[in-house]
């Protein structure tokens, strides 16, 4: 079920059987609604294309190297959806978009419009980037930060992922929509698909990633996934934005105002958050320490032996920890189960 140009609309595709094709026999009226907006473009009327595209957790690393960037023909505004399903990602047609448009501004004397629609996503999402282009002369995609210049292959992979992503959304709204100028991004509804948007961005940019994506593409519907807690606790409490935990979907999680203890624990259903998996393991070892201790009293010689070595187990995996083996050794003494066993 969704919506597209503010009517209802309804489809549904199932691939039949593992080496079957998809059926389309639910899918009547998006399929309408395609030729319409086809046909459309096909009248040059000034019809807004949706966006679609999908970002999988190989869409930095599955993609094949080069060493001169080519530029591109003029193409179809239908070449916006080239590969958009694709979970990989493209950054050799990205580079060459970028070539193509400043060799076509530096021509025209003038600033290219999609060119600025995608500049301005991409430095509404990198934090403290001040200036992206492409330099003819180096051959590369250059991004300033600080005050520091990088190319694009020089970048972390969570710049070069965040860059990769947020310039294939903006310039395949440009590509759908060049009437719309430089604010194409602004302007483009649609929808996009992100596997683990957190991946590999530091947890303070990860605070603040959906709200730049949503903050470039207002008008995009954003459907990601994430095991991050700092991307939750980040979500704006705002009608659109939802929360499903896959354990449980048919329930909405709360997930404002709430830190980030609360979220892990309530929401992700992780332990005592709060402290780390080898403190929590100390606590279980020195619980089941004491109670070998009280279960000491009134046992024969080959149990107390026994015991001995279990005591021995429960404290060698903390062995780095003096003050915690010093306490676990006193009370030891105390209950008469020190010395070696033999």
């Amino acid at each position: 079920d969704g919506q597209f140009d503010g009517k209802p609309l309804q489809w549904c595709r199932d691939l039949l059987g593992e080496k079957g094709r998809t059926s389309s026999q639910y899918a009547s009226d998006i399929r309408r609604v395609g030729k319409r907006l086809a046909k459309s473009v096909q009248m040059a009327e000034p019809v807004v294309l949706p966006v679609l595209s999908f970002y999988g957790t190989g869409r930095l690393h599955v993609q094949k190297k080069q060493r001169q960037v080519s530029t591109l023909k003029p193409d179809s505004r239908f070449m916006g959806y080239l590969d958009c399903l694709d979970p990989a990602s493209d950054a050799k047609r990205l580079l060459s978009w970028f070539k193509t448009q400043e060799l076509a501004a530096l021509q025209q004397g003038k600033p290219i419009s999609s060119l600025e629609a995608c500049r301005a996503a991409i430095l509404s999402c990198i934090p403290d980037a001040t200036k992206v282009w492409f330099d003819v002369q180096q051959d590369a995609l250059l991004l300033e930060t600080n005050g520091r210049i990088q190319s694009f292959s020089n970048l972390s992979d969570g710049f070069r992922n965040m860059l990769a992503m947020v310039a294939d959304i903006a310039v395949r709204c440009a590509t759908l929509n060049p009437h719309l100028g430089a604010h194409a991004a602004l302007q483009t509804p649609g929808i996009v698909l992100i596997d683990e948007i957190d991946l590999h961005l530091h947890p303070r940019w990860q605070r603040r990633v959906v709200g730049d994506l949503l903050k470039a593409f207002p008008k995009v519907q954003f459907v990601a996934t994430t095991h991050s807690p700092f991307i939750i606790q980040s979500l704006p409490p705002i009608d659109g934005v939802r929360l499903i935990n896959l354990d449980a979907p048919a329930h909405d999680q709360p997930f404002a105002n709430q830190s980030l203890e609360d979220i892990a624990e309530s929401v992700q259903d992780v332990e005592m958050p709060q402290r780390s998996q080898r403190w929590q393991s100390m606590l279980k070892a020195a619980e089941e320490y004491y109670a070998v201790l009280r279960d000491a009293k009134g046992k024969t010689p080959d149990d107390v032996a026994r015991l001995k070595n279990r005591l021995d187990e429960l404290t060698l995996p903390f062995s780095d920890d003096p003050a915690y083996q010093a306490l676990l050794k006193s009370e030891r003494v105390a209950a008469g189960l020190n010395g070696e066993v033999h």
